[in-house]
């Protein structure tokens, strides 16, 4: 409860948008924990007669904890009351379908989560409303057709009376309250129909609530047509609240963010009821549907399940901090104040909330390797002033604490054909200093044949001026010593990493394999290029490649942009995660594994790495919107085993090295 009581402690504290980007990148964070062990699905607050109520879907057996709970059979609703928002006691059981429903609740309905399995029968989704001095509570029955409850006393705990069905169709039924005491039926994806006086029953036709369809993607020449972009603004649960002189729809989509099915809360905006409202933007990740509602000293929150198996916990009811901010992050141009989920507050599962930097500089494209000193090697691209003409090299024996290495490498007697005129325009005063040719980019470390090994670039300035003299380059140390100093040897093809096999060596670059002798001053040709099983890259959105030999599988590793469609703008609320391939064979083709987005929010990266300890170790550096900070370095422990299926499984571990 320690960590429940944090949560909503800090929401009494108004939250602004520089204090919210600020958490974002530098701030403490804190892993939100469930309200109450009580499974619950699709939880729902609302605050009424100075309290605040609790309901949402609960399972045939409450004591079961497992994740095997069955949501679609149960008897009814249940409700929790609390006094502060942070200690909630039962009300208890509040409508028996068994006792009190009637006829058309007391059937038993198709399984919406296994169509062939038995019948079913269960209130799913009830949302509790306090409106007109009393509570209500709508419900749906196995996502096939929705009404409301309504107590006879005004009193959470009841009696209540069935006001009947709504609608013979759909699920996840909520209630808006409009100025004036108009009150609005809503269902499903987002469909809006006004109430009879009374409430007891829709005064007319529904119709969906459009928003505008999700950025086309600016990158090529494909964008979204019309016909291929549905305007609704999620699949299930839609709320609507109103906050800031705007109407807010909320709503859930499955999106395939680091890899699996995540169940994400969208929101999008309006100055009107009936629309049209903004693009969607992520409000929640791993929130799924959700309700709104103002806590102490009237801060925004939202209700929290988590219904996938990356969320933070499964099934149990908790409540996150929203701020209204305006911050513009990955993948977008603009963005103007919507509600989401305070930056701090970590929904996802793993160490998110306790993983450490690094170091604090602007690190990505990360890479590290052993070396039989005893330490791991460190480097990337060091996308921070800190290393302009300078190439970026940590080491570690223990994976936790890091010491920067000095490499030794003079850009103009090593690199050839490179002038004083082009060490001025890549790394003088007046070089454009927010282009990043001034950075060695892509860098790899390797120990090879008795010395240390670096694949690094210097990128082009695009500036349609002078080009100076860079590119992708092989170096290699002249002391078998880490900082070098280092020779050029030769031209490298960009992106390069190496992948010992035995007693051969190569060089892997986006999918390309080729001997390589690292004793040797040249490379070798382009060799064979590997295939998969589908016809495709082994990216997704990006480049970048690695090879490695697990458990006696060969496996490629590649940069995987997910949680968009074809068309879309994946950057857009995505992830860059590192995904994987496997093969019996060198030559493949390979295959990849269900599940194989193993490292999540990893992006250009490289494979993890068995320690000294026995310990899977790999990195990521969070180039996008949802990790717990946007490029810096960090690392983290996985699970990686064969299973019996002959499927490599690379999974998060939630632990520190």
């Amino acid at each position: 409860m320690k960590a429940t009581t944090l949560l909503l402690t800090a929401l009494t504290v108004a939250s602004i948008c520089s204090t919210a980007r600020a958490q974002f990148a530098d701030g403490p964070r804190v892993r939100l924990a469930p309200l109450f062990e009580t499974p619950l699905r699709d939880t729902s607050v609302c605050r009424g007669g100075g309290a605040w109520f609790l309901t949402g879907t609960s399972p045939r057996d409450p004591s079961d904890r497992s994740d095997r709970s069955d949501f679609q059979n149960n008897d009814g609703v249940f409700l929790w009351r609390s006094a502060d928002g942070a200690k909630w006691e039962p009300i208890g059981q509040v409508w028996s379908i068994a006792k009190q429903g009637s006829a058309w609740q007391k059937e038993y309905r198709v399984n919406p989560d296994d169509p062939e399995g038995p019948l079913v029968r269960a209130m799913t989704s009830p949302e509790i409303h306090y409106a007109r001095d009393t509570c209500w509570i709508t419900y749906s029955m196995n996502a096939q057709g929705t009404g409301l409850l309504k107590s006879k006393t005004g009193k959470p705990e009841g009696p209540y009376e069935d006001l009947g069905r709504f609608t013979a169709q759909g699920t996840d039924a909520s209630l808006f309250v409009d100025e004036g005491d108009s009150a609005y039926w809503l269902v499903g994806q987002g469909w809006l129909a006004k109430l009879k006086p009374d409430w007891t029953g829709l005064a007319e036709e529904p119709r969906l609530l459009r928003c505008a369809p999700f950025p086309s993607n600016p990158v090529g020449a494909h964008t979204m047509a019309s016909t291929h972009a549905p305007r609704y603004l999620g699949m299930a649960g839609a709320h609507l609240f109103k906050a800031n002189g705007k109407y807010w729809l909320t709503a859930a989509a499955v999106r395939d963010r680091i890899g699996v099915g995540c169940w994400d809360t969208f929101v999008a905006g309006s100055d009107a009821l009936e629309g049209p409202y903004s693009e969607p933007q992520l409000m929640i990740p791993h929130g799924g549907p959700t309700t709104v509602f103002q806590g102490l000293d009237n801060a925004w929150m939202a209700t929290f399940s988590g219904r996938d198996r990356r969320a933070v916990f499964r099934d149990r009811p908790a409540i996150v901090p929203l701020v209204f901010d305006a911050a513009v992050l990955y993948g977008r141009s603009t963005c103007g104040a919507f509600p989401r989920k305070r930056f701090d507050v970590v929904t996802e599962f793993g160490p998110w909330d306790k993983v450490q930097k690094v170091q604090p500089y602007h690190i990505r494209d990360l890479q590290f390797s052993f070396a039989p000193d005893g330490y791991a090697y460190l480097t990337g691209s060091g996308c921070d002033p800190a290393f302009n003409n300078r190439i970026m090299l940590y080491r570690s024996k223990d994976m936790r604490n890091w010491e920067i290495v000095d490499v030794q490498f003079d850009y103009l007697k090593q690199v050839p054909g490179a002038t004083p005129e082009d060490f001025e325009i890549r790394f003088g005063e007046k070089r454009n200093k927010k282009g990043l040719q001034q950075y060695y980019m892509d860098s790899e470390v390797y120990y090879l044949a008795g010395t240390f090994h670096l694949f690094t670039t210097l990128y082009g300035t695009k500036s349609g001026g002078r080009e100076p003299a860079g590119g992708a380059m092989w170096l290699r140390s002249t002391t078998g010593q880490p900082e070098g100093p280092y020779e050029y040897v030769t031209r490298a093809r960009s992106q390069s990493s190496v992948f010992v096999d035995g007693d051969k060596t190569y060089l892997f670059a986006n999918g390309g394999l080729s001997p390589f002798d690292p004793k040797g001053h040249s490379l070798e040709g382009p060799g064979v290029r590997l295939q998969t099983t589908m016809g495709t890259g082994f990216t997704k959105g990006d480049v970048a490649t690695n090879l490695l030999k697990i458990h006696g599988k060969y496996v490629v590793f590649g940069t995987g942009w997910c949680g968009g469609t074809y068309g879309e703008n994946y950057r857009v609320d995505g992830t860059y995660d590192w995904v994987y391939w496997q093969s019996d064979t060198l030559e493949g083709p390979y295959d990849m594994p269900r599940r194989a987005y193993a490292m999540p929010h990893g992006g250009h990266s490289c494979p993890p790495l068995q320690g000294p300890d026995g310990r899977w170790y790999g990195l990521f550096f969070g180039n996008e919107s949802t990790g717990p900070w946007p490029n810096y370095p960090g690392v983290l422990v996985f699970d990686v085993r064969l299973d019996p299926d002959d499927t490599i499984r690379i999974e998060l571990k939630d632990e520190l090295p």
